[in-house]
């Protein structure tokens, strides 16, 4: 509370923000300044009383204008968290399907080779000559065969074993 019997000098360089207003300090001192319109008589009394109430508009708007705001920042976010998960979900499913192919090619190519193997083993020890039914090798060692070569190959093996049959035919004639 301030007394109300100082009295209160006017200053002539006023540095208030409002035009319509004076400078005024109390007498014997140099600060504090206050500024004061130039209807108020009394500054002392003026100092004294509360200022009236003013009513004050709820900023319910921009309270809700924020959190609307901070609602829809959020849920971006997670909107993003989620497509990120997704790229890193599909990305190892994809792997592990490559995965799986590579393995089962492998694993067919695999079995071929040692079935082929077994059954070229098992009639060499019969007769010299090819079956009909083995597949040609497409690949030997892993490494692929021209399709001229297996063919030529297969062809040879093949007359070579009609001249032997014909030879052996014709010795039993005799």
């Amino acid at each position: 509370m301030i007394p109300t019997n100082i009295s209160w000098l006017s200053i002539d360089e006023c540095l208030c923000p409002e035009m319509d207003n004076i400078c005024y300090h109390p007498s014997g001192y140099r600060k504090p300044v206050v500024c004061a319109h130039k209807m108020v008589r009394n500054i002392s009394q003026h100092l004294s009383t509360p200022p009236p109430p003013v009513d004050q508009i709820p900023n319910g708007g921009a309270v809700c204008f924020d959190s609307i705001l901070l609602l829809v920042v959020v849920l971006q976010i997670c909107i993003l968290l989620l497509m990120l998960l997704f790229c890193f979900c599909s990305l190892r499913l994809a792997t592990r399907c490559h995965t799986y192919s590579v393995n089962a090619r492998r694993s067919i190519a695999r079995r071929t080779q040692r079935a082929a193997a077994a059954t070229l083993t098992a009639f060499n020890s019969r007769t010299s000559a090819p079956p009909s039914n083995v597949a040609e090798p497409l690949a030997i060692r892993g490494r692929r065969v021209a399709h001229e070569t297996a063919t030529t190959t297969t062809t040879h093996r093949v007359l070579t074993a009609a001249h032997r049959n014909s030879v052996l035919a014709e010795q039993k004639k005799e």
